[in-house]
């Protein structure tokens, strides 16, 4: 097969939960063990980083695969969804596998992937392990696809695991419940591998304790270490006041990024760096802080609060559950704006009565479309259910008609949010792909 064909093969073929939802989720590891054993077990031959948890587990990563490739270590970073291009999920310092190895690596375990009847993301799992294996990376971060437990990336032994934090998200597969949905994410905690917990909750704060001490694990709390503030903000930059309570130790982290969760990620990568540099690795803050500044160039970072035009202000953002589009609307309706545009797309597993609550009336337009997945909800229900609150907007045919309209409406002193999946924020990158 070429690439093409190879592509197809993994998007028809197999099971894939962007698409399709919960009906491709695996409740077990015997598919990607059997993967990797036939393959000699490749994720047993580099050292890496696992990373859960319902929100910011992205940034985290690249984050930190941007502090490891900056220290100079060839890092391997493996991240999903993707949004244009499916090698955006396997990366080794910044840039993307070659179409060649993902059509070796098809066409080499046909018959496995046939007779395992392996999900799409079981394989692209163990298509990122052989990589990093064949690269021969000094180390590789990787992020969990959906809960720990049972994730397919949780067959690995890490030298560090990072949980970011735990709300309410992918309740049909990994409960209904915090302390439900936190026992899932603690899943990836293991035998006496450092644990790093990103934000304290008080209602699942005991599970991530009650795991590590079972586990003979260290654990900490990145929070209750590292205060932040923010001092200053640009419309693409935000500069933080770090406090290192441990030594009472101040300095100043500067980012290109304005997305309002970034303060809720850079602890838990900053606990990190240091546990690192305990290990041997050279990650000390001057590599840190540098490495920070540019992480979006250094690991290819997108899709998350990403500003793709300034007049209007376009933000295209991946928040897609409540506790993630709280942040981003927040943040979204204090900027300063004549009136607000609204690009909406979400799947339909949605707590939508919930979520509508979030955006505002006033000073907004409405554009509703539906992304090209079969999981995605109908532009006329997305609609019905704002109108149901008292926000009213037009459906569009595609969200490429809902971005040219909101261009076309805006004055240049408007606001432009395209959000409420990532799905949404990847069709709104095709037209912009090189931003």
């Amino acid at each position: 097969m070429d690439y093409t064909e190879t592509l197809s093969f993994l998007y028809r073929q197999l099971p894939m939960y962007q698409r399709i939802g919960k009906f491709a989720f695996k409740k077990d590891l015997t598919n990607i063990r059997q993967l990797c054993t036939c393959m000699d077990n490749p994720q047993n031959t580099f050292p890496c980083i696992h990373i859960a948890g319902t929100n910011g587990k992205g940034s985290i990563a690249h984050m930190l695969a941007a502090v490891l490739q900056h220290a100079g270590y060839k890092t391997g970073l493996y991240t999903s969804p993707h949004l244009l291009d499916f090698r955006e999920r396997i990366k080794v310092d910044g840039k993307l596998i070659s179409e060649d190895s993902v059509i070796h690596f098809v066409n080499h375990i046909q018959e496995e992937i046939k007779q395992l009847k392996a999900s799409f993301f079981e394989l692209t799992v163990a298509m990122a392990f052989k990589h990093f294996s064949d690269e021969k990376v000094d180390v590789a971060v990787i992020e969990t696809g959906l809960g720990g437990r049972l994730d397919s990336t949780n067959i690995i032994t890490p030298i560090l695991s990072i949980i970011s934090n735990i709300s309410f998200d992918h309740t049909q597969m990994l409960g209904n419940t915090l302390i439900e949905i936190a026992r899932e994410k603690a899943g990836i905690i293991k035998y006496k591998v450092p644990v790093i917990i990103g934000e304290t909750q008080k209602k699942v704060e005991q599970v991530f304790l009650e795991k590590a001490r079972k586990e003979s694990a260290s654990i900490s709390f990145a929070d209750q270490r590292f205060k932040l503030k923010i001092i200053h903000q640009e419309i693409d930059t935000t500069s933080f006041k770090v406090n290192d309570l441990s030594g009472n130790k101040n300095y100043i982290c500067t980012i290109h990024s304005r997305a309002p969760y970034q303060i809720k990620n850079l602890p838990p990568v900053f606990q990190a760096a240091e546990l690192l540099r305990s290990m041997g690795y050279q990650t000390d803050r001057t590599v840190m802080l540098e490495a920070l500044h540019d992480f979006r160039k250094i690991s290819g970072f997108r899709g998350r609060w990403q500003i793709l035009s300034h007049h209007p202000l376009l933000i295209a953002d991946g928040a897609h559950n409540m506790a993630g589009l709280n942040i981003s609307l927040k943040a979204f309706r204090a900027i300063e704006s004549m009136k607000m545009h609204f690009i909406l797309s979400v799947v339909q597993d949605k707590d939508l009565d919930a979520i509508v609550q979030l955006f505002p009336n006033d000073k907004s337009k409405y554009y509703f479309s539906a992304a090209k997945i079969p999981r995605a909800l109908a532009a006329s229900k997305l609609k019905k259910a704002f109108a149901n609150s008292g926000i009213y907007g037009s459906v569009f045919p595609s969200i490429s008609a809902a971005l040219n309209a909101a261009l076309h409406e805006a004055g240049e002193k408007d606001t432009i949010y395209a959000g409420g999946s990532m799905f949404t924020v990847a069709e709104v990158l095709e037209k912009y792909p090189t931003a």
